[in-house]
């Protein structure tokens, strides 16, 4: 296993669009989970239910898989690739069809079901990589996907997510898909819609990107005390706190956040992650196929 060490240079450096330093999420902090997937062999193996495994071992498993749903892996579209986002990685590859509500995905197995502490924050972060069949164009196309979805210790159904939605207007020059958070206390649509490049038409070029998620759970569920943060590449794309309320970064196209989005974050800790999930791009787009690879992944909280 490889701990991901911070991006040298990026901590106490405010970096893109008026924003945030990306966070040092090693230093001082304690692992909950650290994995660079090199030891992971296929994507069948890893949803067996596995009896080489330790008791507290944390991994990643593919769903459907005998492990998560008590189906047989999708081995057609779950698969561990190498290399992964350098040398002697690996990653975790899902292959999508293009079509509205398709799913894919790798969630967190924890066996000693840890979470994080309630009152703690904690950060993720991983390399990310979307590969385009030809038939996308994402200048104009709309591809939404859940991405990366945060799941509280209270085992509700009121995770947080950053996933990719269709924009809204504002946009000059129009930007057709943006990164944007959803959170289990109530739907807002485009959340907390990132304001500032790189937009995921950029992002989505077929090269490994490192994505980084900040959060620290409000004092209870509707309070607005609590912080969502994400960086892609060290620019702070998301921001969803009362800092930022009404707050147009320099460059950006809109406010960081409104208070009612602010208030839907979950007072809960995190259980697990889940990369992927379903596609919920509407139509008409382009039904042509595209991959979603993640690899070398880190989650930790402040102690």
């Amino acid at each position: 296993m490889l701990l991901l060490a911070p991006r040298p240079g990026t901590a106490g450096i405010t970096i893109g669009g008026g924003g945030f330093p990306e966070p040092d999420i090693v230093t001082g902090k304690t692992v909950f989970f650290q994995d660079d997937f090199s030891t992971y062999t296929t994507a069948t193996a890893l949803g067996d239910f596995p009896s080489v495994w330790s008791s507290t071992d944390k991994y990643m498993a593919p769903q459907p898989s005998p492990i998560t749903t008590s189906q047989p892996v999708d081995t057609a579209n779950d698969s561990v690739i190498s290399p992964g986002w350098t040398a002697g990685t690996k990653a975790l590859q899902m292959l999508y069809d293009g079509a509205d509500q398709t799913s894919r995905d790798f969630v967190l197995i924890r066996p000693d079901a840890s979470t994080t502490p309630n009152n703690k924050t904690y950060y993720v972060q991983f390399y990310a990589r979307v590969t385009l069949d030809p038939g996308w164009n994402l200048a104009t196309d709309q591809l939404c996907v859940k991405f990366c979805e945060l799941w509280p210790a209270d085992g509700g159904n009121d995770r947080a997510q950053t996933n990719t939605r269709y924009g809204t207007g504002g946009y000059s020059p129009p930007v057709p898909v943006t990164f944007e958070i959803l959170a289990g206390g109530g739907e807002v649509d485009n959340c907390a819609a990132q304001p500032v490049t790189p937009w995921p038409y950029v992002l989505f070029d077929g090269s490994w990107f490192r994505y980084t998620i900040q959060y620290t759970p409000p004092s209870s569920d509707g309070a607005s005390d609590g912080i969502m943060l994400a960086w892609a590449n060290g620019t702070n794309i998301l921001n969803l706190s009362l800092a930022t309320v009404g707050v147009t970064p320099s460059g950006g196209a809109k406010a960081w956040c409104t208070l009612p989005e602010v208030q839907t974050l979950n007072a809960n800790g995190l259980a697990f992650v889940l990369f992927g999930g379903p596609q919920t791009t509407p139509v008409p787009n382009p039904t042509s196929s595209w991959a979603f690879a993640v690899s070398t992944c880190l989650i930790t909280h402040d102690p």
